[in-house]
């Protein structure tokens, strides 16, 4: 449901055909939202989320400020919430000739390298804690835990622990159906079954209708 782990592309678009990388960047804006899942590589914001119209960016996971010569470089290019794009703007606490792109509890998550489920946990109401570093590092700087995001993740846990709802209802209904055509249960026990499934199926529809809005 959260953080799925992402892999890059064998090989992205090159000027005609011809290698090297496109001279503006933002060509490479629909190869690099594939791979990152259209998802937010910071807070797992969904592109098709309602998050108030806000279109998604691509940022430079090395800044451009201390890696110029990256910018242009598809494998440096995430996609991010403008929100999250704009928190981590030029932080990069790691000295520039360092592989790592985090030491210690200082640093950031490479996305299509690092198992961010190996860092964060979420929680029942959605807010992000921290397993190991720099995971912490991470929620403070770009401000993972703020009220709007929260509410999107407990948001996606509610939805998803609807539609597993219905789906054990769907499974209980065919339980009591073939319960019934083997004779195990009578007519009225079956209806009694069935009918108390449909109460609890229209109470997930508002229910779902409510969070769909």
């Amino acid at each position: 449901m959260f953080y799925p782990q992402l892999s890059r592309r064998a090989k992205y678009s090159s000027p005609y055909g011809s290698g090297g990388f496109f001279a503006d960047y933002k060509q490479y804006a629909n190869e690099i939202a594939e791979d990152c899942q259209h998802r937010c590589v910071y807070c797992d914001a969904k592109e098709r989320e309602n998050l108030g119209g806000d279109t998604f960016q691509l940022d430079h996971f090395r800044p451009q400020k201390h890696f110029p010569s990256l910018k242009s470089d598809p494998e440096n290019l995430v996609l991010a919430c403008p929100a999250c794009n704009r928190f981590k703007s030029d932080h990069w606490p790691v000295g520039k000739s360092s592989t790592h792109t985090f030491e210690g509890s200082i640093g950031f998550l490479e996305p299509f390298k690092d198992d961010r489920r190996d860092y964060f946990e979420i929680g029942s109401d959605g807010e992000i804690c921290a397993k190991k570093d720099p995971a912490a590092y991470v929620v403070k700087i770009l401000h993972l835990n703020r009220p709007a995001r929260k509410n999107l993740r407990r948001h996606r846990i509610l939805m998803d622990e609807i539609c597993a709802a219905f789906d054990a209802i769907s499974v209980r209904r065919r339980g009591a159906t073939e319960a019934f055509e083997v004779g195990e249960i009578c007519k009225a026990e079956y209806l009694e079954r069935v009918i108390e499934l449909e109460d609890l199926n229209d109470q997930l529809r508002v229910s779902f209708s409510v969070l769909s809005r």
